[in-house]
């Protein structure tokens, strides 16, 4: 079962709008609420619901919110209601709108050094209120880690492997591992395990945003594979960070800093300038939840809605992206100048593509005439033969000429798409759409009269 756009949840609080990713085991959904404020909702997925351990599976996901719900931290994707719509356990989480780190550094490339501090102090932080909790999230992973839109801010996400734990006592644990950033004990069920498994993880993360590699695995680097310093990937890293990463990624969990608190000493924190703090202009609601209270252990508030999608912060930066528009700016220069050579050249090559062809045919006559009445049959085949060689050949030429013309304009067309979609990606990032579309709009109406009127200045005059 897997529900579809306009599905009322709980007696119409929550409307499904779309989904939002699918994982293994579960599945997140884009729903409103019935005050209008967007959510994510996460259940199990269809392959759970029909497998045999689906009970099972329901259990985990219930503790999984619970263990959610005890880590209050603004980098921590909070959990604002958790409710039984049968057979299904669901979980609403605050909305992010943003998207992976993973996806940001595959679209924009390896992150600065400061850049990836700020990010990585930021689930430093959040790990530390999980380690707090008696909990390990053990699978922190730049798939795992949102990175807000509207602000550098990164949020870490799916505690669905996370699990309570004793320091450094021998546990029989589930098969969690993603490979090049789960630490050796990982692979093994009956490992001591720790806050420094999930210091691994973080600084194989940190790897990631500065090389944009993802590291070899735990397993191959314990059968000889070398683990490359990021410092002789890309240079620009500092000695300090880079001595970080590597102590961090020890191999031996004795070899690597104990807490998070202390791996985070290794690191330059970022000078980080906070935003003005606006007022909420809202008032704190609360969610009821039909969990009895005995096992969520107070009850949950909503007091900061999810951000809306129309309505991105952009006090921070204004990153406009000059080279992107620019090229543009000159494909759409060449598209009006196509235009504009093509509005005439069109109509002349059909008017004379069609006179060519009834010169040929007329002339094929004659020729039919004169061969006949000079050397007889032999003679009128052969003429008729070139005549209609002739015109074989002009029509061939005309439609040619026509056909170049037509793919040079499909050809600009295609990449004007694809520039633009890129160049607006980038624009949104720091305009709003409305913006970004008048942003658009003006480069390109201008750029097409601009070649438009070289055309007719310099080659319509020739």
């Amino acid at each position: 079962m897997e529900w579809v756009e306009g599905k009322r949840l709980q007696g119409g609080q929550y409307i499904i709008e779309k989904v939002l990713g699918r994982g293994g085991c579960g599945i997140t959904y884009l729903a409103t609420t019935s005050s209008g404020l967007l959510v994510a909702i996460k259940t199990v997925n269809k392959m759970v619901q029909d497998s045999r351990n689906f009970a099972k599976c329901q259990q985990e996901f219930e503790n999984e919110a619970r263990r959610l719900h005890q880590c209050e931290h603004s980098h921590i994707v909070s959990v604002h209601d958790l409710f039984l719509e049968e057979p299904l356990w669901c979980m609403v989480m605050e909305y992010i709108w943003g998207e992976t780190l993973a996806s940001y550094v595959d679209r924009e490339g390896i992150l600065s050094e400061a850049d990836a501090l700020q990010y990585i102090w930021q689930i430093g932080e959040a790990l530390i209120e999980v380690h707090n909790n008696g909990l390990l999230h053990r699978d922190v992973k730049p798939r795992n880690i949102m990175r807000r839109y509207d602000r550098s801010e990164a949020v870490l996400i799916d505690f669905g492997a996370a699990r309570e734990f004793t320091y450094n006592h021998t546990q029989t644990h589930t098969d969690v591992v993603s490979h090049g950033f789960a630490p050796l004990e990982q692979y093994f069920k009956r490992r001591k395990r720790g806050e420094y498994t999930d210091v691994y993880a973080t600084a194989a993360t940190l790897y990631f945003m500065v090389t944009g590699i993802v590291p070899p695995t735990a397993l191959d680097r314990d059968d000889g594979e070398r683990l490359v310093p990021p410092k002789q990937l890309k240079g620009r890293i500092s000695d300090r960070v880079n001595e970080a990463i590597l102590k961090g990624m020890a191999l031996k969990a004795s070899d690597r800093p104990q807490s998070m608190q202390e791996w985070l000493k290794l690191l330059e924190r970022p000078e980080v300038i906070t935003p003005p703090t606006v007022e909420p202009d809202h008032k704190v609601e609360v969610i009821s939840s039909p969990v009895p209270r005995s096992e969520l252990k107070e009850t949950i508030y909503l007091s900061v809605p999810p951000p809306q999608l129309s309505k991105p912060d952009t006090r921070n930066t204004k990153i406009i992206p000059w080279g992107s528009l620019i090229i543009v700016f000159i494909t759409y220069v060449q598209t009006g100048w196509l235009l504009a050579f093509c509005s005439a050249p069109l109509w002349v090559l059909a008017v004379s593509g069609s006179v060519a062809m009834a010169l040929a045919g007329a002339a094929a006559v004659v020729v039919m005439i004169l061969a006949d009445a000079l050397t007889g049959a032999g003679a009128k085949a052969v003429a008729m033969a070139k005549a209609v060689a002739v015109a074989v050949a002009v029509v061939v030429v005309a439609v040619a000429v026509n056909m170049a013309v037509v793919m040079a304009v499909v050809v600009v067309a295609v990449a004007v798409a694809v520039i633009v979609s890129v160049t607006r990606d980038r624009l949104l990032q720091s305009f709003s759409r409305f913006h970004t579309f008048l942003i658009l709009a003006a480069t390109s109406e201008l750029s097409l009269g601009v070649g438009w009127l070289v055309y007719l200045m310099i080659f319509a005059k020739r």
